[in-house]
C-alpha cells in the first residue's frame, strides 16, 4: 500500500526520501524493515508461553504472502520515462 500511495500522493513520496540517490525507495524499505520487526515483536509477545498449531499459521502464510509480494509490482502503478539516449546493444557498454 505503501507504494501505491507515495506514487498517488507527491507529498508522500518527498517524505519518503531519506537519501537522495536512491529516492522514495529509500523510506519505502526502511518503512517495510520496520513493519517485519514490529510484526515480529508483536507475534513473539503474543505467543509467549503458548503452543501455536504450526498447520493453521503456515496454511495463513502460504494464503497472504503472495499477494503481499504483488502488490506493488503491477505496471499500472509505475511510470517510466523514455530514455535520454537510445539504448545500446550491450547495456553494460562492452561493445
Amino acid at each position: 500500500m505503501l507504494v501505491i500511495v507515495s506514487e498517488a500522493i507527491p507529498a508522500v513520496k518527498n517524505a519518503l526520501t531519506r537519501y537522495d540517490p536512491v529516492g522514495p525507495l529509500s523510506g519505502k524499505t526502511l518503512a517495510q524493515v520496520a513493519n517485519y520487526v514490529i510484526a515480529w515483536v508483536a507475534l513473539a509477545y503474543a505467543w509467549r508461553g503458548k503452543s501455536v498449531a504450526f498447520g493453521r499459521v503456515y496454511a495463513a502464510t502460504l494464503i497472504l504472502v503472495p499477494p503481499g509480494g504483488c502488490s506493488g509490482r503491477s505496471r499500472s502503478f509505475t511510470r517510466r520515462s523514455p530514455p535520454d539516449r537510445p539504448r545500446r546493444a550491450y547495456p553494460l557498454g562492452l561493445d
